[in-house]
């Protein structure tokens, strides 16, 4: 009896010890809501270590780092940020091409291009006779100051082409003249010179005109050129049958004299510019139709104001608007109409930006401007000798 007494203390204490983890297993069955997740999470916060001083010591966690590599991003970007301004700050300062103000008004055209509106066209003839071959090629110079400008010389522009071009060149222009005529008949008495306007001169070698000419060189002779009397007379010498091509050229006296530049109600009005030209051509294509003909525009030259200061023609109108490359584009459309050569010289040969180099005063050439002048007639001349060939 003694052996089997158990002493209630330590049953009590082996039971509530013990207590804990005594599962019945016969409830289990029958209890289908425990929640072992739960359970679970219990156990391991109930086991899980409490923080000690030494946690202080351990390497960080990821999501610090994460905090770390962000600030990293906003000081690159930061930095790309602060590079940008100054880029686009020096960019600013430095942009374009920087000029010494103390060149401004320096201009260097040697590499500066102007485009012509040279319109070289070859003759188109349908006749049944022709120029006379005998192997000579002859061209006739009409014109006033470019072309009379020491005349007899070898400065002189007719010598120039004929050294270049190997052909008889006669020189028939008259100093002081002017494309347009003043009036419709040759008045000997109020404007002698009057009479060596490109369609009164034409009107003396294709319907021989010669009759006023006797008065004006008997009655004028103190108002007219000193060689008037011995360029006509070689105008009217030349059989111009044998003649090739003329060739015409008539620099700014028209706009500087304030000549008017156009009539729209008559083409052919001899008293305008553009008239007087077609006028001579028309003259010249019926009587002549074999004869190549070339016009060649003013070259540029300066305006000048009532001060007696130069100005630039392409400014400056003595006419309501008419700037003087305007009389040359008009010569351009008017050639173009009658089927004839443009040579443009106000673009081509001695513009705005080299005139000082080749002229004398505000209109006259130096022997190198005529020189060039004389290379651009052959140009045209001879735009086609080697198609033909």
């Amino acid at each position: 009896m003694k052996k089997n007494f158990v002493n209630e203390k330590e049953t009590s204490e082996l039971k509530n010890s013990t207590e804990l983890h005594i599962i019945d297993l016969d409830k289990l069955e029958e209890d289908s809501a425990i929640d072992y997740d739960k359970f679970s999470k219990e156990e391991n916060l109930r086991m899980e270590p409490t923080t000690t001083p030494s946690s202080i010591h351990e390497k960080p966690s990821s999501g610090i780092m994460t905090g770390i590599l962000k600030i990293n991003w906003h000081l690159v970007l930061l930095v790309v940020f602060i590079f940008s301004v100054i880029f686009i700050i020096y960019r600013f300062k430095n942009w374009g091409t920087k000029v010494d103000l103390d060149n401004l008004g320096i201009i260097d055209d040697t590499n500066y291009d102007v485009e012509t509106v040279d319109n070289i066209l070859p003759l188109i003839y349908e006749g049944d006779a022709p120029a006379v071959n005998d192997g000579i090629r002859k061209v006739v110079l009409l014109g006033n100051d470019t072309f009379a400008q020491n005349k007899g010389t070898s400065d002189d522009m007719a010598n120039m082409i004929a050294e270049l071009s190997g052909a008889t060149v006669y020189n028939c222009a008259f100093t002081g003249s002017y494309l347009t005529s003043t009036n419709n008949y040759i008045d000997t008495k109020t404007d002698p010179m009057d009479a060596f306007n490109l369609y009164w001169l034409t009107t003396a070698f294709t319907i021989n005109n010669l009759e006023p000419y006797e008065a004006v060189f008997e009655q004028c002779a103190d108002q007219i050129p000193a060689d008037a009397k011995e360029t006509f007379d070689t105008l009217c010498s030349i059989d111009f049958n044998t003649v090739d091509v003329i060739g015409i050229m008539y620099d700014a006296n028209d706009y500087l004299a304030a000549k008017p530049l156009v009539n729209h109600d008559k083409t052919d009005d001899i008293n305008c510019f553009t008239g007087n030209l077609v006028a001579s051509i028309n003259l010249i294509q019926d009587t002549y139709p074999h004869i190549r003909i070339i016009v060649m525009s003013p070259t540029y030259a300066y305006a000048i104001n009532p001060d007696g200061d130069y100005v630039s023609s392409d400014i400056y109108c003595y006419l309501e608007d008419y700037k003087l490359s305007l009389y040359a584009l008009m010569i351009e459309r008017t050639t173009s109409m009658q089927g004839v050569s443009f040579v443009d010289n106000i673009y081509g040969t001695i513009n705005e930006n080299n005139a000082d180099q080749y002229l004398l005063d505000h209109i006259s050439l130096n022997v190198e401007g005529r020189k060039k002048l004389a290379e651009r007639f052959v140009y045209a001349l001879e735009y086609y000798d080697e198609k033909e060939e």
